[in-house]
C-alpha cells in the first residue's frame, strides 16, 4: 500500500482485487463454515500485495477470522440495508438477500420468489429485467 494514501489504499485499484463492489472492505457476508452452516461475517481487511493468494481478512460476528481469496464458491455477498418487501436485515441460511444489478432493490430470496441464489451471476429485479434500456450500476 501506499504510504502517502493514494489510490494503492483503496480496494480495486491494486492487483489480484476483483473490483466488484460485493467484495469491499466493510461489505457484509455469509460464509459456509467447516460444519457446513452459513455463519455472518465482515470483509475486515485487504493486503494490496499481489503475492498474497488470500489478500482478504474475514472476520465472523464471533470474533474467528479467515483468509481468503475472493470471490469464493463458500461465500456470499449480503445486500447492503434492509429488504425491501419486509423491511427486515435479518437473514437466514436458506433465505439470503438479493440485490438488483441495475438499479439496487434489496429483497430477500423469500420475499421476491428467488430460487436457487442467483450467486455471483447478475440478478436483476422484474422491472429492471423488462427495461433493456436500463444500464447495469458500476
Amino acid at each position: 500500500m501506499s504510504d502517502d494514501g493514494g489510490a494503492d489504499d483503496i480496494p480495486g485499484s491494486g492487483s489480484g482485487f476483483t473490483g466488484d463492489p460485493r467484495w469491499q472492505v466493510g461489505r457484509r457476508v455469509r460464509v459456509v463454515y467447516d460444519d457446513g452452516k452459513w455463519y455472518p461475517a465482515t470483509i475486515a481487511a485487504w493486503d494490496a500485495d499481489p503475492a498474497n493468494d488470500e489478500p482478504f481478512t474475514i472476520e465472523f460476528e464471533h470474533g474467528d477470522k479467515i483468509e481468503a481469496q475472493l470471490p469464493d464458491k463458500d461465500m456470499r455477498s449480503l445486500a447492503p440495508g434492509p429488504c425491501n418487501v419486509c423491511n427486515r436485515e435479518e437473514c437466514f441460511e436458506d433465505d439470503l438477500t438479493v440485490d438488483c444489478n441495475s438499479c439496487g432493490l434489496v429483497v430477500h430470496q423469500s420475499c421476491y420468489g428467488i430460487r436457487p441464489h442467483p450467486g455471483d451471476k447478475p440478478w436483476f429485479c422484474d422491472i429492471c429485467k423488462d427495461d433493456e434500456a436500463r444500464p447495469a450500476r458500476a
